[in-house]
């Protein structure tokens, strides 16, 4: 094609015969333009070529860049069968093959006939990385650290694992844990043992998936400080306040939150004039508010009972100690001696506490219950406990759950149990008993049935706390059941 056409624009079209498809326009052996219609300025005779192949073109990108590679550009022969391939990069996945804007095919491997040239677009998504939503360690007492994260994989197939060591370069690794393709957070947990007291240890969490591989922070933990062990005290120790005897056996002790002790013990004399027998080789020993060991009480003719008339013990149970050395137990005086007698009540048990400083009985088997009909008598105590208020200089007051003896003072099978407690004046209190006409919801009803602290037959509590007792407030939370078969659950707060 020759123009002269002075210094106009022209516009020059090839279009390819059917089998054909438009290569270039060339100028002598340079290309000029490899668009099918070509516009320039005439500004002298110019000769242009048409180039033409036969058959067609196929050209693949993918977007966005450096998402993936494509296979299948090349040339084809009308109505030849093409074959483009799409192949993600790590992180990313395959969306769809589109040209000019238009979707052609969500299929990877995209199949159509040769008939015109194409260039077609490969788009990639980039996938989400899992989220690390939470991270935990904890070491036990035998040196093992359990290590818990928690990893949403956001619809991605994800594994984990973690790796640990003593430095940053870690060293070692966990099993992996496949935490499926979810779109909810997924519990991972890993251990690293031999944990060493003082020793710092590092681990981090890895996650992989086709999205690629993601580290999470470095973690430090550090080997908690071994357990300090004291000897509080041991058999063949000398004994404290009392001469010439040691230690010959232990009870179950009490701790406070001051980490003062108390025990209940039995001694034995460490020569023939000492003085110690059956009769007196017991007693509890306590830490008072400065930490110094003292005794509480003993057995025999030593220790008078406190509220009797020259009682004396012969049996103490194991002490509830509470956090201001409040002790408080439960004592057995011996038959004949003094008032302790088996009748026409048995008066030879009871719950004594050194509340105030100085040691006093609380509640005596066979005595008057407070607040009860005139002749209504303690029969046993179920259980008992010590709070951090109440009692007097409200140092600790007891809550006991006690049975009244039947027929006395009007007590029948229905109104036998009960719950009292000491108040800051140290007097016992009468807090609620069987038979007694409540209030609920509007309909009075009889309680018949008191479930409060542990049966004798449940594990010890715990410095005199049970679940339904507050130790430092004094609180009481109890169920109560009614003779109409209904039942409840009562909180007491004392003021």
């Amino acid at each position: 094609m020759t123009q002269k056409v002075g210094q106009l624009k022209l516009l020059s079209t090839a279009a390819a015969a059917l089998g054909y498809s438009f290569l270039n326009w060339t100028e002598g052996v340079v290309v000029v333009s490899t668009s099918s219609s070509y516009t320039f300025t005439a500004g002298g005779n110019r000769t242009l070529v048409a180039n033409f192949g036969s058959g067609y073109t196929v050209s693949t990108s993918v977007s966005p860049l450096n998402s993936g590679v494509t296979t299948g550009d090349g040339g084809y022969a009308y109505g030849a069968s093409v074959s483009v391939t799409a192949t993600p990069n790590a992180s990313y996945a395959f969306s769809n093959w589109s040209e000019n804007g238009v979707i052609l095919s969500s299929s990877s491997n995209y199949v159509f006939t040769s008939s015109t040239n194409h260039s077609l677009v490969a788009n990639f998504v980039k996938l989400a990385s899992p989220t690390l939503t939470g991270t935990s360690a904890s070491v036990s007492v035998s040196g093992v650290a359990a290590l818990v994260d928690l990893v949403n994989p956001n619809g991605v197939a994800t594994f984990a694992y973690y790796q640990t060591g003593t430095t940053a370069n870690y060293g070692s690794v966990t099993a992996t844990q496949s935490l499926g393709s979810g779109t909810s957070a997924v519990v991972v947990t890993g251990s690293l043992s031999g944990i060493q007291p003082g020793s710092t240890y590092h681990f981090r969490l890895v996650t992989t998936s086709s999205a690629g591989t993601f580290y999470g922070a470095d973690q430090t933990l550090v080997g908690p400080a071994p357990a300090t062990f004291t000897l509080e005290a041991s058999t063949k120790d000398p004994v404290t306040g009392i001469a010439r005897a040691v230690y010959s056996g232990f009870g179950y002790p009490a701790i406070n939150a001051s980490s003062h002790v108390a025990f209940a013990a039995t001694i034995t004399g460490t020569s023939t004039n000492a003085g110690i027998n059956s009769a007196n080789n017991s007693g509890i020993w306590a830490d008072d508010i400065n930490g110094v060991r003292q005794l509480v009480v003993r057995t025999g003719t030593a220790s008078v009972a406190p509220g009797t008339t020259r009682a004396v013990f012969t049996a103490l149970s194991d002490p509830v100690y509470n956090n201001n050395e409040v002790v408080a137990f439960r004592g057995t005086l011996k038959t004949g001696v003094g008032d302790a007698v088996l009748t026409p009540y048995n008066n030879t048990t009871g719950i004594w506490s050194n509340d105030g400083g100085t040691l006093h009985l609380v509640a005596r088997m066979g005595t008057q219950a407070p607040d009860c009909p005139a002749g209504a008598r303690f029969g046993s105590v179920v259980q008992f406990a010590l709070a951090d208020q109440g009692g007097a200089s409200n140092q600790g007051g007891v809550i006991l759950l006690a049975n009244l003896i039947l027929s006395s003072g009007g007590v029948t099978a229905a109104n036998t149990q009960g719950v009292w407690a000491v108040d800051t004046a140290g007097a016992l209190h009468l807090v609620v008993r069987n038979g007694d006409i409540q209030t609920v919801n509007g309909v009075r009803r009889t309680v018949n049935g008191i479930a409060f602290l542990a049966s004798p037959a449940a594990p010890a509590y715990a410095g005199g706390q049970t679940r339904s007792f507050d130790q430092t407030t004094g609180d009481m939370l109890f169920r109560l059941t009614y003779k109409d078969g209904s039942s409840s659950v009562i909180k007491v707060v004392f003021p």
